[in-house]
C-alpha cells in the first residue's frame, strides 16, 4: 500500500504520449473531503503497478518546486525542440502508429529491398570516391591559380554562348510556327480534295443516270 505524506506523493508512470514518454503524475494529499478511502488506495496501487511493469521507478516526496519546468522549456528552445512541440499531438500519435505497424512484406521481399539498397549505397560510395579523386587532381594543378586571370575570357565566352542560345530559341520558334502553318495548309488542301472527290462522284452518278 502506498501512503501519502502531507505534501502528497509523485509516482513515475509511463504515459503513451509521443511528446514526453515517461512523466511524473502527482497524487494530491488526501483530505477529510474524500469519503472513499478504499477507492483512492486502489488508484494508487494501480498507478504503482503500471510503473512497476514498465520498469519505471516510483519517486516519493517529490514536490512541484523540484521540477524546473521553465528551465526545461528554455533548454528545449535552445536545442530547437520548440518546433517539435508545436506539432499537433494527433499527428505525432499517427506517426508513432505508422512506425509500430507490423511488417506485411515477406522475407524474400525484405531481403530483395536490402540487397537493392546495398547496391545503391555501394554505387554512391564509388561515385563519391571517384569525385574526390578527380577533385584532388584539379586542385593540385596550376590552372586554379590562373582562373582569376581568365575570368574576362570566360565572361566573353558566356556571352557568346548566351547569344547563340537566344538565336537557337528564335530559330526553333520560327520552325514551330512554320510547322503549324504547314499542317494548316495541308488540312485545307485535304478538305478541298475531299470536296472534289464528292463532285466527281456526283457527276459520275449523273452521267450514268
Amino acid at each position: 500500500m502506498i501512503k501519502q505524506g502531507a505534501r502528497g506523493v509523485w509516482l513515475g508512470q509511463v504515459a503513451n504520449d509521443a511528446r514526453w514518454g515517461s512523466v511524473l503524475i502527482p497524487v494530491p494529499p488526501r483530505t477529510a473531503a474524500i469519503d472513499d478511502e478504499c477507492s483512492t488506495e486502489h488508484s494508487n496501487l494501480a498507478i504503482f503497478e503500471i510503473a512497476r511493469r514498465h520498469s519505471r521507478p516510483v519517486f516519493y516526496g517529490v514536490k512541484t518546486a523540484d521540477f524546473d519546468v521553465d528551465g526545461l522549456l528554455e533548454k528545449m528552445k535552445i536545442m530547437g525542440l520548440d518546433r517539435v512541440m508545436k506539432i499537433p499531438l494527433a499527428k505525432l500519435k499517427s506517426m508513432r502508429s505508422l512506425n509500430n505497424k507490423p511488417e506485411t512484406r515477406s522475407l524474400s521481399e525484405r531481403l530483395s529491398t536490402i540487397e537493392f539498397c546495398e547496391n545503391l549505397i555501394r554505387q554512391r560510395a564509388e561515385m563519391l570516391k571517384e569525385f574526390e579523386e578527380r577533385m584532388q587532381v584539379v586542385l593540385q594543378t596550376d590552372k586554379i591559380s590562373i582562373a582569376a586571370e581568365q575570368e574576362a575570357q570566360l565572361e566573353a565566352l558566356e556571352l557568346d554562348i548566351q547569344k547563340a542560345l537566344d538565336e537557337w530559341k528564335r530559330y526553333t520558334l520560327e520552325l514551330e510556327e512554320f510547322k503549324m502553318e504547314y499542317f494548316s495548309i495541308v488540312a485545307s488542301l485535304q478538305e478541298r480534295v475531299e470536296e472534289y472527290d464528292k463532285m466527281v462522284t456526283a457527276m459520275e452518278h449523273y452521267s450514268e443516270a
